[in-house]
């Protein structure tokens, strides 16, 4: 259980960004925060940095621990557990293309759960493997070379030193600056994690996916973009996470879209088509109360024509869920 809370109270949730220097924790930051919200604060201090912003009502602070190892001493070596109190969910950020320093990255991650031991708290354990670019990315993509199974090999030894600590890895994402979209997205469980609304309706989508065969993926996202929750078919031969980014992108563009005219163009169903490629994708808006969400969902067998017809009643439970 992190931290202490008191019963009938919503208190903001921590999110602890911890790494080396130059893993890109900061990036990473701005580009969540830029594209969560336009009301943040962000506060900086000489060894951390603090962004506040709301999901689905929910406060959530971001603190960035600064990487330089002055600050990690500061954090670890001399009593610096007040950095890491009340945590919900730390993620850890490592560079992937800074080898020479991949032992001292699980140290400092070793360190850091150490920390959270001796406060007698849980936080749900997230891992970047960041800077997934460049010639990493390029030896990445040949199947079985030594980069694979170089990642796959650090996923473990991250999910090792957790379980050392009586901690589970939840999950371990690569990410790249160079990648927006890919790097916001990482952030869904982390969201999910915090956010108790999310997790409702991240079972209904779940379920949606179960029983349509025709569904490949489907997709909650708020007003601004957020993906809110997010469920794939896995495919023969199919990208599944890269026509993910593709979908999400084109719900974006038509929300840019709709935000420059003066009427709203969504059809009197308030549903719209959108062809990408030679992808079929389905939008329909999703009210509640004073909030407007978006389902995707993007067909891959079947007549789409069907499960349009059922996107009504499909949005009707889903409003009454959120």
């Amino acid at each position: 259980m992190s931290g202490s809370e008191q019963k009938g109270e919503s208190r903001p949730k921590k999110l602890l960004l911890v790494g080396l220097d130059n893993a890109g924790k900061s990036s990473i930051v701005n580009i969540v925060v830029k594209k969560m919200t336009d009301a943040l604060t962000t506060v900086p201090t000489k060894s951390v940095d603090r962004s506040d912003i709301v999901i689905l009502g929910q406060q959530v602070l971001i603190h960035d621990l600064g990487g330089q190892q002055k600050y990690r001493r500061k954090y670890i070596e001399k009593g610096g557990l007040q950095f890491f109190e009340g945590t919900d969910v730390l993620i850890y950020v490592v560079d992937l293309q800074d080898r020479d320093r991949y032992d001292l990255a699980l140290d400092y991650f070793g360190k850091a759960l150490a920390s959270a031991n001796q406060l007698k708290i849980s936080p749900k354990l997230y891992v970047f493997l960041h800077k997934f670019d460049g010639p990493y990315l390029e030896d990445y993509k040949d199947v079985k070379t030594r980069t694979q199974l170089e990642c796959d090999a650090l996923k473990e030894k991250f999910a090792d030193i957790a379980k050392e600590h009586g901690l589970e890895l939840e999950d371990a994402s690569r990410t790249s600056v160079k990648d927006e979209w890919g790097t916001f997205a990482a952030f869904s469980k982390v969201w999910m994690s915090v956010v108790p609304r999310i997790e409702s309706m991240q079972r209904y989508i779940d379920k949606l996916v179960a029983e349509n065969e025709m569904i490949g993926i489907a997709l909650l996202l708020d007003q601004k973009g957020t993906v809110l929750a997010k469920t794939l078919r896995q495919l023969p031969g199919e990208d599944m996470e890269a026509i993910v980014n593709v979908a999400a992108r084109s719900v974006i563009l038509l929300l840019d879209w709709q935000h420059t005219i003066e009427h709203n163009k969504m059809d009197e169903h308030q549903s719209a088509i959108v062809e990408v490629e030679d992808h079929s994708i389905m939008i329909r808006r999703v009210e509640s109360g004073e909030e407007t969400f978006y389902l995707l969902l993007y067909a891959v067998a079947g007549s789409y024509q069907q499960l349009q017809e059922r996107l009504g009643r499909i949005t009707f439970t889903l409003e009454t869920i959120i």
